[in-house]
């Protein structure tokens, strides 16, 4: 299994994710958001390149996503709604940000998510 770093924003993103599902459905329907994301992270250091995953070059350069539908574990979240995006590299992977479906990716997702 790859390693994969979190970018800052992705960090920013994740939290302010899991305080809105708390503020709407309570500490367990956090927890099983963040159970979801964790699968979907964890998908992505297994298999990065996976038939699950989508290229999105045109977004960034060596850049992918993953929507959490995709992710495996939903039995506990009806609709999930986030994308995960993130880059392959030689030595890792970075999760670039974790945004909402509807976001246009162009705006929120690029250079400027870079892992530090």
């Amino acid at each position: 299994m790859a390693q994969f770093k979190i970018a800052a924003r992705a960090e920013r993103d994740l939290v302010s994710i899991l305080g809105l599902s708390e503020e709407r459905w309570g500490t367990e329907g956090r927890e099983r958001y963040a159970t979801l994301v964790s699968a979907a992270l964890q998908k992505i250091a297994r298999d990065p390149l996976g038939p699950s995953s989508r290229e999105r070059e045109l977004v960034g350069p060596q850049m992918r996503s993953l929507h959490l539908r995709h992710a495996g574990s939903r039995r506990h979240v009806r609709d999930p709604v986030h994308i995960v995006f993130y880059r392959v590299t030689k030595t890792s992977i970075e999760i670039v940000r974790v945004v909402h479906e509807r976001m246009n990716p162009h705006a929120h997702v690029g250079q400027k998510s870079r892992a530090r």
